[in-house]
């Protein structure tokens, strides 16, 4: 077993499962297997929605990197943080535009996530979606307003990432404005 589980982990597969410091929270628990009626019951006893694991994740962040819809949506309801960074100073609507999730990046933004946030090497959501091709969810962030000149630490920028990936209707995208 031991075996199985390195040979995952040096794959980065068995990472969130095996190589947690301390143990989650229920919410984060209830939220990876994408169970509402425990995460119901969690919030309505006022646990901490915000309880971040070893690596800062919060349950929003989880539940929106897993593709959690009804998860997303009730911690959003009950009033999750959509500002809280990770350990990385990543945001919400990073993994969000990471993933591709437009929907949920629409409801953060809607619920005051901040588009033109940065972690701490500078990325932004924008330049997430453009590094791994999100067209709609690069659309969805110019419109609503981000700055597509950013540049992170190294001064790279949304399209210079897209370019540096082959994704010309990306960087296209990216200048058309």
């Amino acid at each position: 077993m031991k075996r199985i589980i390195f040979i995952l982990a040096i794959f980065g597969i068995a990472a969130p499962v095996f190589s947690q410091e301390r143990e989650e929270s229920k919410l984060i628990g209830a939220v990876r297997f994408n169970n509402i009626a425990l995460m119901e019951r969690l919030i309505a006893d006022k646990v901490n929605l915000n309880e971040a694991n070893e690596k800062g994740h919060t349950p929003l962040m989880i539940a929106i990197y897993n593709n959690h819809e009804a998860a997303v949506k009730l911690l959003l309801e009950s009033g999750a943080d959509v500002e809280a960074k990770d350990n990385m100073g990543s945001t919400a609507l990073m993994g969000a535009a990471f993933k591709g999730h437009t929907q949920f990046a629409k409801m953060l933004i809607d619920k005051g996530a901040r588009v033109n946030e940065r972690n701490y090497v500078g990325a932004t959501a924008l330049m997430f979606a453009s590094l791994t091709g999100k067209k709609e969810t690069v659309g969805l962030l110019i419109t609503k307003g981000a700055d597509i000149n950013a540049a992170d630490q190294r001064g790279f920028t949304a399209v210079m990432l897209a370019l540096g990936q082959g994704l010309e209707e990306i960087a296209a995208m990216l200048t058309a404005k």
